[in-house]
């Protein structure tokens, strides 16, 4: 039959399609070359299929209007591809797997393409390990058949989704193939995309300068054609070459380049996605502040059109921005989101791969049921697995927070709140158990002076080292604590006042006899110290702090540089002075 005619029987091309397949060959080598093995031996199906595919994968809407020339089992396979191509991919998945399902239970001629298509939208849509058994078997179909053009797509998407694992060695080596038999197939377009992601490949295995040959190998190529997209990608992955060696004057400009493209061909997926991209450089670049606006704006600006896996990512990069920058509540608020995401997706993926896997292997035989299902499982331990990390570096981030709560920044020591927890919770145990309890309440002497001749970072020096001075003196159960300012409280489970007393002036000495070096040179300090034990049962933090608050007053009165032990009798008893647990000001 002359293959030109409109009612072409099954596996011959309509003339319509002929010509515009013909229209887009000067351009296209593939294409040009497919028509030729069509041509040569018009009666196999397989030869009119590839012309349809590559014819429908270059112009996806100029084919749409042809669709009703085409047969139904060609139509699903077509229309998938289309609705693949212009972002449609859970109508292009159900319209694949139909094609794919198809060709496997009748073994039609129509070649590899429908397992390599339906892997293809398979893997952009999240459903890697899925979309990895499919290219699979496409690129086995492929290699037999010789089909240069589909064994080349194949062996790209599966050296992406090596990169995605971080595997580098794999992704460079089948991006290597693939490039080798899109030349056999005179597939120039897809060279181009090879050479992009070869570029990626190369920078990830640490060899910089290959990645930019690779990739000033396809701009000019890419800008000649006027492939727009293709140049978008280089352009963005020649950016992330300058983010990886610091110039990041270069790797905005060559993203915000990459970004412009692709608003302007309409391609907002793709922008979305290569943003979440941007931000991971960004953050390994040191640039917390620009990856938490970044992720914050692709959020709000996507709305619901990106995917949950990539929103999931996006919420983890801004979290480690604001884990960066201390901001460890709103940290906790977005590990939260990028939880409930994925929990979320995890659901999701589950419920659909159960859906489909009942409408796919309805006719196939009990085995292929059961390695379904097991393939299911595997791909629910890994998100559990993903969920569980994601829980477990919440938890870490939980406990380092808390932490911090509870810690003066400057010393590393305790800080006021907590020690009133300890007294509080001492004081019940005394009173239980009638074990002493004591209380040293420590002051530098005339630490305003040190600020005011050198200055508050060395008065935050003499801070820092005292604190480590005495802490050294303590033991594994006492509990050293900043109380404001300048004053340090030391509280001492199972210590009565004698041993409160000798500890006090062991701490003294060791602040009094040897200088504290600075950056301004050795500052001698003193310390006035004042020292109390709980007398009764009954006695009430608010009380012992004062008790301690006026021997330190009279070791101050007495000349500094010395230690008072606060008894009855010996000082005035405190019942005048104001009820109040505040540090005493600097005398």
């Amino acid at each position: 039959m002359n293959v030109e005619s409109p009612d072409s029987s099954l596996g011959l091309l309509p003339a319509t399609w002929v010509q515009l397949a013909g229209s887009i060959s000067a351009a296209e080598p593939v294409v040009a070359r497919a028509l030729e093995a069509y041509r040569a031996r018009p009666s196999p199906r397989s030869a009119a299929v590839s012309v349809q595919v590559l014819t429908a994968q270059l112009a996806p809407r100029e084919v749409k209007a042809l669709l009703d020339t085409l047969a139904p089992e060609e139509r699903d396979l077509i229309e998938g591809i289309i609705r693949s191509r212009t972002g449609d991919l859970p109508g292009a998945i159900r319209l694949l797997d139909q094609a794919a399902t198809h060709a496997r239970t009748i073994a039609d001629d129509t070649g590899p393409w429908p397992l390599a298509e339906l892997g293809r939208a398979l893997c952009i849509s999240g459903e890697s390990a899925e979309g990895a058994a499919y290219l699979e078997e496409a690129l086995l179909m492929a290699r037999v058949a010789d089909d240069h053009a589909c064994a080349g797509r194949c062996l790209l998407q599966l050296g992406f989704l090596e990169g995605e694992r971080r595997r580098s060695e794999a992704y460079a080596e089948h991006t290597r193939q693939g490039i080798a038999a899109l030349r056999k197939a005179g597939d120039l377009r897809g060279e181009v995309l090879g050479l992009c992601n070869l570029g990626g490949a190369l920078q990830s295995l640490g060899d910089p300068a290959a990645a930019a040959a690779a990739y000033d190998e396809a701009l000019p190529v890419a800008q000649r054609h006027g492939w727009s997209y293709h140049e978008a990608l280089i352009l963005a992955g020649r950016a992330g070459l300058a983010y990886g060696r610091g110039d990041i004057a270069s790797g905005v400009h060559g993203y915000t380049e990459s970004a412009a493209i692709l608003d302007r061909i309409g391609h907002h997926q793709q922008r979305l996605y290569q943003s979440i991209v941007w931000a991971r450089c960004e953050l390994e670049c040191g640039q917390f502040a620009e990856a938490r606006a970044r992720s914050a704006s692709l959020l709000a600006e996507a709305g619901g059109t990106i995917s949950a896996h990539a929103a999931a990512q996006t919420w983890g990069i801004q979290a480690k921005a604001l884990e960066a920058l201390g901001d460890f509540p709103a940290a906790c608020a977005a590990r939260a989101a990028q939880v409930a995401l994925l929990e979320e997706l995890t659901l999701e993926r589950l419920a659909t791969a159960r859906r489909v896997a009942a409408e796919r292997y309805q006719t196939l035989n009990a085995r292929r049921s059961v390695r379904i299902e097991r393939d299911l499982r595997f791909e629910l331990q890994a998100r559990n697995d993903e969920l569980g990390r994601v829980l477990a570096a919440q938890q870490k981030l939980r406990e380092e927070f808390e932490v911090l709560a509870i810690t003066d920044m400057l010393t590393g020591l305790y800080n006021r709140r907590h020690l009133e927890s300890e007294l509080q919770r001492g004081l019940r145990l005394t009173a239980r158990h009638r074990h002493p309890l004591s209380l040293i309440v420590l002051d530098i002497d005339l630490f305003k002076q040190i600020n005011d001749r050198h200055g508050h970072p060395v008065g935050d020096e003499v801070l820092v080292a005292l604190s480590g001075r005495v802490r050294a003196r303590l033991r594994a159960t006492d509990v050293i604590a900043r109380w404001g300012g300048e004053e340090f409280c030391l509280l001492l489970p199972n210590t009565d006042l004698e041993g409160a007393r000798e500890l006090a002036e062991q701490i003294r000495l060791v602040v009094s006899t040897t200088p504290f070096d600075t950056e301004v040179g050795p500052i001698h300090v003193t310390a006035s110290l004042g020292v109390v034990s709980v007398e009764q049962p009954g006695e009430t933090l608010t009380r012992l702090v004062m008790r301690a608050d006026a021997a330190l007053y009279a070791a101050k009165t007495a000349g500094r540089n010395c230690l008072v032990l606060y008894q009855p009798g010996l000082i005035p008893e405190p019942a005048n002075l104001p009820v109040s647990c505040e540090p005493t000001p600097a005398r």
